[in-house]
């Protein structure tokens, strides 16, 4: 049987992605010249400072509630560098169709490949949170 809190992390995926499929006309209706960035930010786990980038889509503001994603990056992105995760997958396709994408996007980093995304929950949970925080996802 599933913890509470797995029950609750795919409560919080499965209202992500209701508010993707509702919000996506308006998002895309203003995106503007603003080309999308990221921006660097960091949680504290368990006494443990992690530095990780958020996407900022076109016409990002704090203001308004934008849907949002949390990428988990593969093995070889692991590390103390939080810009790795966003050189594969769904980091370069950003920056190359920024308007394509009007969600804020979350990329927390794993400190080793020895270990599952699984015991990095807090860290995942920790960075989700903080987004929704500071920038309205």
């Amino acid at each position: 049987m599933p913890s509470i809190r797995s029950r609750a992390l795919n409560r919080r995926w499965l209202a992500v992605g209701l508010l993707v499929g509702s919000a996506w006309p308006l998002l895309v209706a203003h995106a503007g010249a603003d080309p999308g960035r990221y921006v660097e930010d960091q949680v504290r786990v368990a006494g443990v400072t992690h530095r990780f980038l958020v996407w900022l889509p076109p016409g990002h503001t704090a203001a308004r509630r934008t849907p949002g994603i949390v990428f988990l990056h593969g093995s070889g992105e692991c590390g103390d560098d939080p810009v790795a995760p966003t050189r594969i997958g769904l980091g370069p396709r950003l920056e190359e169709s920024p308007g394509r994408w009007p969600f804020i996007v979350v990329f927390p980093q794993k400190p080793r490949d020895s270990e599952e995304w699984e015991e990095r929950e807090a860290l995942v949970l920790a960075a989700t949170d903080l987004a929704i925080r500071r920038y309205g996802m």
